[in-house]
């Protein structure tokens, strides 16, 4: 399973890297949102974890931009922000999870049971 990280915080990065290697050594990294739909038509991850609000191009526009090309593209947020108008957003554009970053346990949950699916 390959899994693409777009966070622009690098300990962050750093700390989702370290949860989920225990599932996949498969681990692509970007800093922004810029950056991700590039890394996405360069490695096909199976899912990618998406920060939202990043400097140069929040994760919601990112992940657009990634859905407009790739409708099958898993896309999860992984954010510190609960708020209803991300999530509705989020949903909306086709992102199928949203968790937070002070729930990272679920996160690693869901990306476990999704690694299951993954051929």
């Amino acid at each position: 399973m390959r899994i693409l990280i777009v966070e622009d915080n690098d300990a962050m990065r750093g700390t989702l890297r370290d949860l989920l290697s225990f599932i996949t050594g498969d681990i692509v990294e970007c800093a922004d949102g810029t950056d991700a739909a590039d890394a996405y038509e360069h490695h096909h991850p199976d899912l990618v974890l998406m920060d939202i609000r990043m400097p140069i191009m929040d994760g919601i526009t990112a992940a657009r931009n990634i859905l407009r090309k790739h409708a099958d593209a898993r896309i999860v947020m992984v954010t510190e922000h609960d708020d209803r108008l991300y999530h509705r957003e989020s949903r909306r554009i086709g992102v199928v999870e949203y968790f937070l970053k002070d729930d990272l346990r679920s996160l690693r949950q869901y990306v476990q049971a999704v690694s299951s699916h993954v051929k």
